[in-house]
């Protein structure tokens, strides 16, 4: 691809800087998105260690953020559970 044409593409879809290679990480992404473990996605990706695939994650914000929540959620119900359980005895 001639420097114009790239410099076209990266207009067109406001991508300022862009490699094939940043595919990796996004797929490594996405694979954690779906619930992949880290394991599976050590594997799918062919790394031979769990750290090399944490290079290739990036949760986003809005992940991060229903991790949060869900932690939140759980403690809230175990809360509830536990106070109905002593009140029962």
């Amino acid at each position: 691809m001639k420097l114009n044409e790239k410099t076209k593409v990266q207009k067109w879809t406001h991508v300022p800087r862009f490699r094939i290679y940043d595919l990796r990480h996004i797929f490594g992404t996405r694979l954690a998105e779906s619930g992949a473990d880290p394991f599976t996605i050590m594997k799918i990706m062919g790394h031979s260690s769990i750290s090399t695939s944490q290079t290739y994650v990036h949760p986003t914000p809005e992940r991060l953020e229903d991790a949060f929540t869900s932690v939140q959620a759980n403690t809230l119900r175990r809360r509830q559970d536990a106070s109905a359980a002593s009140a029962a005895s």
